[in-house]
């Protein structure tokens, strides 16, 4: 098993709001391309005069030269929102991931709740249930998007000063960590060091787009290293068999087989892992509830 059934999902997401941030940034490209044609007498004009036969022009209707000022309040308003968003999926994920460890994990799952921040909670249950340690780094770049991304949903105009000092003790080693080539490829690398958070350049929230990509990319195999896998499959089988009517599903020869194929390529493409045809259909058959 390479990854975990749920992973795929976040990464497809985490993707589309990467290209959210360039396709905004190329259509505000082309406005200002257009703009730039005009003459000086049109900074005067509104929106609704130079774009006519646009419907949206009239929701807007701003004069042209105060086009700077709403454009750039729309970047950071998208900028922060695709941020805090990207975050929910990774705190979303961790929820599930606790779940699958849980239920389809090869340890007794020991839930510690000495600390209170998602990652710190998961981390000390990682821990008491005996899994292999995973690098501080992982842990530590999940609760820098954490705390990047409660100053953007606090609407904080200042940097908090635990923020301060855990940029001060982790940035650099963060730095050392992400740089690698190898895990960052040669896309621009996010300053962890940097305490200048706010109205980030899009360079930069391209930046922090890939890292959130790179942390599952990084973190989600080695949760799926440590799942019973005929666990997983019972339970993602039972899933499907539910989208399929449940114990509505008829049950014959042709129905049991053809459910268990359409899991067996989904259970494939969602985790990298191979499933035996003849286990599917047994499980499908043995489903009551």
């Amino acid at each position: 098993m390479k990854q975990t059934s749920v992973s795929v999902a976040v990464v497809e997401r985490l993707n589309a709001m990467n290209d959210l941030v360039w396709l905004q940034e190329f259509s505000l490209h082309e406005l200002d391309h257009v703009i730039s044609g005009h003459s000086r007498k049109a900074a005067a004009l509104c929106t609704t005069d130079l774009f006519g036969k646009n419907p949206y022009a009239a929701r807007i209707n701003i004069r042209l030269d105060k086009m700077p000022v709403f454009r750039r309040r729309l970047t950071e308003a998208l900028r922060v929102t695709v941020f805090a968003q990207s975050f929910e999926l990774l705190n979303d994920y961790l929820q599930v991931i606790n779940l699958l460890l849980k239920n389809c994990g090869k340890r007794s799952w020991q839930s510690v709740l000495l600390r209170n921040a998602p990652e710190e909670k998961l981390e000390d249950s990682w821990g008491a249930t005996g899994y292999p340690a995973i690098s501080s780094e992982l842990w530590n770049t999940f609760k820098y998007l954490r705390l990047r991304r409660n100053h953007y949903t606090h609407i904080a105009q200042v940097l908090s000063p635990g923020f301060a000092g855990f940029l001060a003790a982790q940035g650099t080693q963060l730095n050392q960590f992400w740089r690698n080539t190898s895990k960052m490829g040669s896309a621009a690398p996010l300053d962890f060091s940097s305490q200048a958070i706010f109205s980030p350049p899009v360079a930069e929230i391209s930046a922090m787009l890939r890292v959130h990509l790179l942390w599952i990319l990084h973190f989600d195999p080695l949760v799926a290293a440590q799942l019973d896998q005929s666990k997983l499959l019972s339970a993602f089988a039972k899933d499907l068999w539910h989208d399929a009517g449940g114990s509505k599903f008829r049950k014959n020869d042709a129905t049991v087989e053809k459910l268990a194929r359409t899991i067996k390529t989904d259970f494939r493409r969602r985790t990298g892992a191979v499933s035996s045809l003849v286990a599917l259909e047994k499980l499908i058959w043995g489903f009551k509830q």
